[in-house]
């Protein structure tokens, strides 16, 4: 990648079960979801831990791309090995409002409590959300549903990797994400 597409690229966060609650098949679908948008051009950004975080940073590695862990302590080496960029910030899950700044849009893999946080960040920014509910847990719960009274943007529904990038990637789009 030159330095100009790493200016213009979209970025692309990754939210989902961490290494504790993350099974199998979130991992995979994980993969496969970071090694498809590292594909098409995408930056991959996570929390920068195990579980759906690694395995999606690894994906899109593998795939020659470039990815940025948002880490919740203040060590460098405090993250999983498939962080291109690593960014520190010694703030624990308060993190998530950076994490979700930096994004354009973001995909659902599974799920608990942190990724219902960052869910809900996006969902105030009004920055696209896609939900890949056949992987459970918190983008099962939040599949086609607003998050509030306000009814803003519903947080779209995906069955599979390849149709929640090709989603993620055209609202981003469609919606001239700043």
């Amino acid at each position: 990648m030159n330095h100009e597409h790493l200016s213009t690229a979209y970025k692309i966060g990754v939210f989902g079960s961490d290494g504790d609650i993350c099974n199998s098949s979130a991992r995979d679908v994980a993969y496969d979801t970071g090694k498809l948008l590292a594909r098409a051009g995408a930056i991959v950004v996570t929390g920068g831990g195990p579980g759906v975080m690694e395995a999606a940073s690894k994906g899109a590695i593998d795939a020659g791309g470039i990815t940025i862990g948002i880490l919740p302590g203040d060590r460098f080496n405090h993250s999983n090995p498939y962080c291109t960029i690593k960014i520190p910030t010694g703030i624990g899950f308060a993190r998530c409002q950076i994490i979700t700044n930096t994004c354009h849009g973001a995909i659902l893999i599974h799920g608990g409590i942190g990724t219902q946080a960052e869910a809900g960040a996006m969902y105030y920014l009004r920055r696209p959300v896609v939900a890949i509910r056949t992987t459970g847990g918190t983008a099962a719960e939040y599949a086609g549903k607003t998050l509030d009274s306000r009814n803003l943007e519903a947080i779209l529904c995906a069955d599979t990797a390849e149709e929640a990038v090709k989603l993620v990637l055209e609202e981003v789009a469609r919606r001239n994400v700043q």
